[in-house]
């Protein structure tokens, strides 16, 4: 028999919370939880480095595609290309504080989170596939996403 170390990790079965509440028949969800994901966008529609005359996405678009990712159980990966000298420009900067100033507000609806029973309603279709953000239709106020954190739920309040 193997001698234990003090730092040798122990293995132990840990029941996920989506599964001890249905052991408690109260289901957190009505399907099994999406698998953890991750996806990626830049904030310019036409590069993912830094370019002269970029079309750039609007802060209040990449929230929305935020809220919608994070509810659905995914995270984002933001995308900005720095100019040749390592600064960014003054667009770039804008939509980032255009997003940390709403998560500033509602990070608690993002961060620590994981899906709700549903991942929200709304008309906005969200097309599946790459390269499918900037054809996208716009997310809308009638756009809700839900996302839990210690057994309460939080709406996604559009910034627009």
């Amino acid at each position: 028999m193997a001698k234990r170390g003090r730092h040798q990790l122990q293995k132990r079965h840990v029941r996920p919370p989506h599964r001890r509440d249905r052991r408690r028949a109260r289901p957190a969800w009505r399907h099994q939880p999406p698998d953890f994901w991750q996806t990626d966008t830049a904030i310019g529609n036409k590069s993912w480095c830094y370019i002269k005359d970029e079309e750039y996405k609007t802060a209040g678009a990449l929230i929305g595609a935020l809220a919608d990712i994070v509810s659905k159980n995914g995270t984002l990966l933001l995308n900005f290309g720095p100019k040749p000298d390592g600064t960014i420009t003054k667009a770039d900067r804008d939509v980032l504080l255009g997003i940390g100033g709403w998560l500033k507000i509602n990070g608690e609806a993002i961060y620590g989170t994981r899906p709700w029973k549903v991942f929200g309603e709304g008309p906005t279709d969200v097309p599946e596939g790459h390269f499918t953000d900037t054809t996208r239709k716009p997310f809308t106020a009638a756009d809700i996403r839900f996302t839990t954190a210690r057994a309460e739920c939080s709406v996604c309040d559009h910034p627009g």
